[in-house]
């Protein structure tokens, strides 16, 4: 069983239990949450002083969207 730490509580309600996502949850929360069905996790809350110190990428705040459009297959056809 795979846990995770984190020092967000709101994340418990969200991914806890239940590990039922909302509805009307953010659209990468709902990314997450269908990453972690894969897999057989627990979320603990920890304090964020217990935590230690957090790297700069895990607070850095990206300007670049997440979502690309990508091509996987491209189907054309004709009709003679």
């Amino acid at each position: 069983m795979l846990v995770l730490r984190t020092d967000h509580k709101p994340l418990l309600a969200i991914f806890g239990k239940n590990k039922g996502i909302k509805v009307f949850s953010a659209s990468r929360l709902q990314r997450w949450a269908l990453l972690l069905t894969n897999y057989d996790f627990k979320i603990e809350f920890v304090s964020t002083n217990q935590m230690g110190m957090a790297d700069t990428l895990s607070r850095l705040i990206s300007e670049k969207s997440e979502l690309e459009d990508k091509v996987i297959a491209l189907v054309s056809g004709s009709e003679n």
